[in-house]
């Protein structure tokens, strides 16, 4: 199945409040992040095309987003200001997860539980 998506998403589990027009807001983990949106699970009362602000606690950066989609207690934003991975301070998020990323990829996979068996016995 081919994805829809313009960008690679970035697991994480980052803090966030959710804002509508009215003043209203909600607390939401950021669950993925990509330049152009991300993903949350909340409790707020939002729906479809809704447009509203989603702040990133860690990075004191605040966003206007549009709700793309909205199944149970999760949602797809999409950020109505693309994120520059070079300026910022989310520029440093995408730094150090994009080393993550190349770290976890760098480690070797054994073949087999009897490959793993006999590389422990070493």
């Amino acid at each position: 199945m081919a994805s829809n998506r313009s960008a690679e998403r970035l697991r994480t589990l980052l803090s966030g409040i959710i804002y509508d027009e009215e003043g209203r807001a909600w607390e939401c983990l950021i669950s993925d992040i990509s330049e152009v949106g991300a993903r949350i699970k909340s409790k707020a009362e939002i729906e479809t095309g809704a447009i509203l602000k989603l702040k990133i606690n860690k990075f004191n950066d605040v966003r206007r987003i549009k709700v793309m989609w909205q199944r149970e207690s999760y949602a797809g934003l999409q950020f109505m200001v693309k994120i520059e991975k070079g300026k910022g301070p989310m520029s440093e998020l995408f730094k150090l997860m994009e080393r993550r990323e190349a770290l976890l990829s760098s480690v070797e996979k054994p073949s087999s539980t009897d490959n793993l068996m006999t590389k422990l016995d070493k």
